[in-house]
């Protein structure tokens, strides 16, 4: 990753990023903390909360994930378009590493942190470190038994001890070692017509607006993304008048990236749950291939001292192949927003 795009690899604990985020923006905004919006009016704007308190704002920016409030009042509708069962659930949890440093054959994965994947018919797992070394995140998939979607739901680790008989030693260790799971029931959701609503002061941010299956981990990714473009839009407006033609802006910018992430998140499930057999065997010996030509190529790339993104080639193996690493890790948000406002800029200043 240093290498290719300049920056560090990181694997961190949502709550974690949250409170990274948080001490950022504190001293710039008043929170209220359980203060549950029940209604919304987009043309007034303004926020009902269940006690019955009402807030205006010049805008609303809708972050609030796929049971959003907000986008009801965007869309005029309650439920997400194709909100329909992929068939799959996926299980949720921390394992402290402590038992896994005294386990020779689990040991490696705490001392040589990395993030790995196991996968097999219908089903697949991920594992990395978080917090310093100090928990094991997982997230296991399997097909869906008719749970609920949820990110609070309580699993049953039996359950996943049962659904996977035969799996490499490391990861039933690692399963016994769950001291518990979360259950989430995965959905299959249609892009949205809009983000923002037609009145121009409300709009949709994150899992609001494009919710992401896993298979991909871009989830968060995006709402960063969103937000930053907010940002960067909103860093140049010098009355709330212009709010209406700055979410466009944001929309146009947004949309064709955050639903190219959307629709393409699928793919990697394909890839990780194929039945054994002949595209199972072919998908193995590709990503072995791809695997050892890209640590030639890094070998190679340090001995002559390459330019950075200089490695080529594609594969079925989705972190191997380059263009659609590019894809992902090379997006520049600032550039993008900036190279958009320069070429639209008198065309927006005219509506402004």
């Amino acid at each position: 990753m240093e290498r290719e795009y300049g920056v560090p690899w990181y694997t961190v604990h949502r709550g974690d990023l949250f409170e990274m985020l948080f001490s950022i923006a504190k001293p710039f905004m008043d929170l209220k903390l359980r203060a549950k919006v029940t209604h919304v009016d987009s043309s007034a704007p303004s926020v009902t909360l269940e006690s019955g308190a009402t807030f205006s704002a010049d805008l609303i920016i809708g972050a609030d994930g796929i049971h959003s409030v907000v986008r009801g009042s965007v869309l005029g509708e309650k439920d997400l378009p194709l909100s329909v069962p992929l068939g799959d659930v996926a299980f949720r949890a921390l394992i402290p590493t402590e038992g896994m440093a005294k386990d020779p054959e689990l040991r490696e994965l705490v001392a040589n942190p990395r993030l790995t994947t196991w996968m097999g018919p219908l089903r697949h797992a991920i594992g990395y470190c978080v917090r310093g070394g100090k928990e094991y995140n997982m997230v296991i998939v399997k097909p869906d038994d008719g749970s609920t979607y949820s990110w609070t739901a309580k699993g049953d680790v039996k359950e996943v001890e049962e659904s996977f008989h035969g799996w490499e030693p490391r990861f039933r260790k690692l399963i016994s070692l769950m001291p518990s799971v979360l259950k989430s029931k995965l959905l299959i959701c249609a892009p949205l017509k809009t983000w923002s609503h037609r009145a121009g002061c409300v709009t949709l941010l994150g899992d609001a607006c494009h919710p992401m299956l896993p298979y991909k981990g871009q989830g968060a990714a995006m709402a960063i993304e969103d937000a930053a473009v907010l940002g960067n839009l909103f860093s140049r407006i010098a009355h709330k008048s212009q709010i209406h033609e700055l979410l466009k802006a944001y929309q146009t910018i947004r949309f064709e990236r955050a639903t190219s992430m959307q629709t393409g998140s699928s793919d990697n499930r394909t890839l990780y749950h194929l039945a054994d057999g002949p595209e199972q065997e072919a998908r193995d010996a590709s990503m072995r291939v791809a695997m050892e030509k890209t640590i030639q190529e890094m070998r190679e790339a340090e001995k002559m001292s390459q330019d950075r993104g200089s490695l080529s080639g594609q594969s079925v193996n989705p972190w191997a192949d380059k263009a659609k690493m590019a894809a992902n890790f090379r997006y520049d948000v600032d550039e993008v927003t900036n190279r958009w406002w320069e070429s639209q800029e008198m065309e927006v200043k005219s509506k402004l």
